[in-house]
């Protein structure tokens, strides 16, 4: 699915204030992953937009050792090709070079997910 990554509402109004340029949005591939528990982004995306960390966390990701992984995390504005606009706090995560964004279940809770198996089509409604 196309979206594009966008600094957050909150970060957006403060570098306006502050007279500074808003970076535009990234355009990514989002991936719909309903086995991950957050979202993420890939460190390309997070650096283009001139993010700041807002914080780090632990996961542990299948096929990692025992011990988790600590990552940094993201506040993001995510907007859909259905002009869903969506605020999440994301990790970085490594990612597909053909993928720039990873949406979990963080995000897909507020979701309607259909996928018709017999046609291989989706349909997501926030």
């Amino acid at each position: 699915m196309n979206a594009a990554i966008a600094a957050s509402s909150p970060a957006e109004l403060a570098l306006r204030r502050a007279g500074m340029p808003v970076p535009a949005p990234v355009s990514v591939t989002a991936l719909i992953d309903t086995g991950a528990f957050c979202s993420a982004i890939d460190r390309d995306t997070a650096s283009r937009l001139g993010l700041l960390p807002v914080g780090v966390t632990l996961i542990s990701a299948p096929g990692e050792v025992a011990h988790p992984v600590r990552v940094l995390q993201y506040a993001v504005r995510i907007v859909l090709p259905t002009l869903a606009v969506l605020e999440a706090t994301v990790i970085e995560a490594q990612v597909d070079e053909a993928i720039g964004a990873v949406l979990g279940r963080d995000v897909l809770s507020s979701a309607v997910f259909i996928y018709a198996g017999d046609t291989g089509h989706c349909t997501i409604a926030f």
